[in-house]
């Protein structure tokens, strides 16, 4: 073997000369690697701190259309992150002059360029630090004018879903932070799914929605829908811009205690063809409305208008209070001046009074209601015209007073016709006696109106308990027994009746009294002393149990045409006025002997007649003490005729 060496390859190099050249070939390549990486970071460097004013203008027309024009400023880009971050970014209306109806600053998007996809796919992130979108985005002399006009005429094209998030934003006056969705196009529609928003008011717990929205291009329309818990009156700005202002007045009346309300909603509005669609679930904790507070309440909202102003339906709402439950339902229809509605509630009345704004928070009401109030109502009440109303109403009251008068088992109806106003059954038991009354009156047209229109009036009170009607006039007077009817009737303008000046209205009434002894009456006290004074001993003979008078009313005061005071030895009878308002009267009696509603006690009157002219008595002055004394010897002249 060693005979026979190894000879070297012809042609080819050595084998350290063959690294060498290697060797070579690697630096030369490393040489001109990172040689174009510096101009490639020297170029991106460049284009981070700022794109040429040329490329922003082009960047901005092309995001531009033939009614907005999109101004970019501050525009730089990173090849290192595939980023173009636009410091801020407006669009405003052409051929208008004013603000810009979308504003975003600090708007960071991010690429991941694809083969064969267009750029606007290569979107994969959109961040934007705060964003606003204008309020004012009507057209000028378009009383329909909307916040989507502006869209009107926009071609959109299709972009797959885009990660979009924002710290702040005010969108047509509703202001949300942490905003984020996912945000893609699609046959001219730009639809934002997955939507989250928090939302702070600075007294409520921190509130969030979920949801969606998409806006249609061209047509213009939006579409939404969210659910979380909510303040409803952070909406007021964006009900007021699509038309709804009394949707968002409506809401305002309600104030939340300690949180906001759970709620589900779906909207749909489209200014071209005037339509609207809200519908809106809530279920509420303790709140208050119209400054009535609640226990909680639910109920289904629908909003909806195939023309411009508007249509509102609540067909189904529960109020809970610690009186009771309200139940119903009510629609509102703007365009035809009306309010349809129908309910029952177990609510105090003075607090649904209060509630529905026909009366005011802490206005005196003349009536207290217990518990277990039972009212119903339905119909149609004018928001403007009179002549539409309808309503029809019942009331079921176990107890409540007026003035201190307490009314049991109380029941009653009511209508209301254009401008009359009818309760024609109203009953119930008072001093344990029954009570029945009917009015009608006419309502004034407006505030301003004058309330002295015409009303008529009736009510009868049957076999009421003296002592107890004795004792509410004289709390801790003896009480004497018996039973108590009368009634009245009265026709005539409300302030007169409601003054008791009775200058203008006419009518009658009547009074009887059984089983009660008279004289013990304290408006006859005078009399008891003068007949003591007069004839000794005749007041043990006094035993008048029954009295019952009949007068008619007019010209300012009550006539008494009839007053008979019967007894089994002695009786009066007499007639007179009583003078309003003072209340002063000027009475003459006469007596005779025995009861004259015999026919031994007639006969007898007859008999004595000229004899009894001896026995005439006239009380006059105040009507609760009058002064007594003998009208035959008595050369005053009576008040009036």
């Amino acid at each position: 073997m060693d005979d026979f060496p190894l000879a070297p390859v012809v042609g080819g190099p050595a084998p350290k000369k063959r690294r060498r050249h290697t060797r070579n070939a690697v630096r030369v390549f490393f040489c001109v690697f990172f040689a174009f990486a510096a101009l490639v970071s020297l170029a991106a460097l460049r284009l981070s701190r700022g794109l040429p004013r040329e490329l922003a203008d082009r960047l901005g027309t092309a995001l531009s259309s033939e009614t907005v024009a999109v101004e970019p400023a501050d525009i730089s880009f990173s090849l290192f992150t595939m980023s173009l971050r636009i410091g801020e970014i407006k669009a405003f209306r052409r051929f208008k002059v004013a603000g810009p109806i979308v504003a975003a600053k600090g708007v960071s998007v991010r690429f991941l360029p694809k083969t064969g996809a267009s750029p606007s796919e290569w979107v994969s992130s959109l961040k934007i630090d705060s964003l606003r979108v204008d309020a004012d985005l009507s057209s000028d002399g378009d009383e329909r004018g909307g916040p989507l006009d502006a869209l009107e005429g926009v071609v959109l094209p299709d972009f797959p879903p885009v990660s979009v998030s924002c710290g702040r934003a005010d969108v047509l006056g509703f202001a949300a932070k942490n905003v984020s969705f996912s945000l893609s196009a699609s046959s001219n529609a730009l639809s934002a799914c997955d939507c989250v928003a928090d939302f702070y008011d600075g007294r409520l717990p921190p509130q969030r929605l979920e949801g969606a929205v998409r806006v249609i291009f061209g047509v213009p329309a939006l579409e939404a829908q969210a659910q979380g818990r909510f303040d409803p009156n952070l909406c007021a700005p964006v009900l007021c811009l699509a038309g709804e202002e009394d949707v968002a007045e409506e809401i305002s009346r309600f104030k939340f205690a300690k949180e906001a309300p759970a709620l589900v909603a779906t909207y749909r509005y489209c200014p071209s063809n005037g339509e609207r669609d809200l519908k809106l679930s809530i279920t509420a904790g303790e709140s208050s409305y119209n400054g009535v507070a609640l226990e909680g309440f639910s109920g289904d909202i629908f909003v909806g208008c195939p023309s411009f102003w508007g249509r509102l339906r609540v067909p189904n709402v529960v109020v809970r209070r610690p009186e009771g439950v309200a139940a119903g339902a009510i629609e509102l229809v703007p365009r035809i001046d009306r309010f349809d509605f129908s309910g029952e509630s177990t609510l105090d009345p003075v607090a649904l009074l209060t509630m529905l704004e026909i009366i005011d928070e802490g206005d005196w009401f003349p009536a207290v209601f217990s518990t277990n109030t039972q009212l119903s109502a339905r119909g149609t009440l004018a928001l403007g015209a009179l002549a539409t109303n309808e309503i029809r109403a019942e009331l079921a009251a176990p107890l409540f007073s007026v003035q201190g008068i307490a009314f049991s088992n109380a029941v009653s109806s009511m209508r209301l016709s254009g401008d009359e106003l009818e309760i024609p059954d109203f009953t119930a038991q008072v001093f344990d006696g029954g009570f029945s009354a009917r009015a009608v009156m006419r309502l004034p047209a407006a505030e301003d109106s004058p309330t002295n229109r015409p009303v008529d009036f009736s009510a009868r009170l049957d076999n009421a308990s003296y002592a107890a009607v004795s004792c509410f006039r004289n709390p801790g007077s003896e009480p004497e027994g018996g039973l108590v009817s009368t009634s009245i009737s009265l026709v005539g303008p409300f302030d007169d009746i409601v003054e008791k000046r009775f200058k203008e209205t006419v009518g009658s009434v009547s009074l009887d009294i059984k089983d009660t002894r008279i004289y013990r009456i304290p408006v006859f006290a005078g009399l008891t002393d003068l007949l003591a004074n007069s004839i000794p001993g005749i007041d043990w003979l006094v035993d008048a149990d029954k009295l019952s008078m009949r007068g008619s009313i007019g010209g300012g005061r009550l006539r008494v045409e009839k007053l008979a005071i019967d007894g089994t030895v002695a009786s009066l009878s007499g007639k007179g006025s009583i003078y309003f308002p003072e209340r002063d009267i000027d009475l003459k009696f006469k007596g005779h002997l025995l009861n004259r509603s015999t026919w031994l006690g007639e006969g007898i009157y007859w008999m004595l007649s000229p004899i009894s002219k001896m026995l005439e008595i006239r009380a006059t002055g105040a009507a609760d003490s009058p002064r007594w004394s003998s009208a035959t010897f008595q050369s005053n002249p009576s008040r009036r005729k």
